[in-house]
């Protein structure tokens, strides 16, 4: 389930991580091990997709918390723009290779805008 992140949602197909690692080598590729690392909870609550009709080289990941669904957000590793973006219904951010380390910042980004 991709809550209202990932739209339209029927473009998107869910995938394992294990297929996501095998699939996925482009910009930002360690940050799914960071979050693993640092913030298992939220890993623990990621749901992987590829958007299978546009753009299918990204990742996708969505974090829905079913808590406080208002701190849900998806991430997007874009490895042609060399990009990581983090958004939620109302926040959106594009961490780059202008950044001295992309995952970590991006780590610290989820942190500080989700109170994860």
């Amino acid at each position: 389930m991709t809550g209202d992140l990932l739209t339209p949602p029927e473009e998107f197909q869910e995938e394992t991580l294990d297929n996501v690692l095998v699939r996925y080598s482009g910009f930002g590729k360690d940050l799914y091990r960071l979050l693993q690392e640092k913030l298992p909870q939220v890993f623990s609550n990621l749901r992987f997709y590829q958007w299978t009709t546009h753009q299918s080289e990204d990742s996708y990941a969505v974090y829905l918390d079913p808590d406080n669904p208002r701190e849900s957000f998806a991430i997007q590793l874009d490895p042609l723009c060399e990009v990581i973006v983090i958004w939620n219904l109302n926040i959106h951010t594009e961490i780059g290779t202008w950044s001295q380390d992309p995952e970590l910042e991006s780590i610290v980004f989820i942190q500080e805008e989700f109170k994860v």
